[in-house]
């Protein structure tokens, strides 16, 4: 699910502070991660082994953003709630390279 998707979400669910805070939260994580003040952990060691070796996750509140690291860049793969199926939402992100 895409951020916009997850913040659209959360306001017919939950409403737009909910949301903001959601945003809020995820936006800071993201920034701190690019920052290089934060490390996520392995997706392997927490999720499954079959999961790429560079596949990392942070939390931010009750979501997870799952995101690989560059040499130049963080690349972020998709911000999941924590309530979501990881493995099955994981096991085929898609094309990466």
């Amino acid at each position: 699910m895409a951020f916009a998707d997850v913040a659209f979400w959360t306001v017919q669910r939950f409403g737009a502070d909910q949301s903001r805070k959601y945003k809020d939260q995820i936006k800071d994580r993201v920034r701190l991660l690019a920052a290089g003040h934060l490390t996520g952990r392995s997706c392997r060691d927490l999720i499954a082994p079959n999961l790429r070796a560079d596949m990392r996750l942070i939390r931010a509140g009750r979501h997870a953003i799952i995101y690989i690291e560059t040499a130049r860049m963080i690349i972020i793969l998709d911000v999941v709630h924590l309530s979501a199926d990881l493995t099955a939402r994981l096991t085929d992100p898609g094309p990466l390279d």
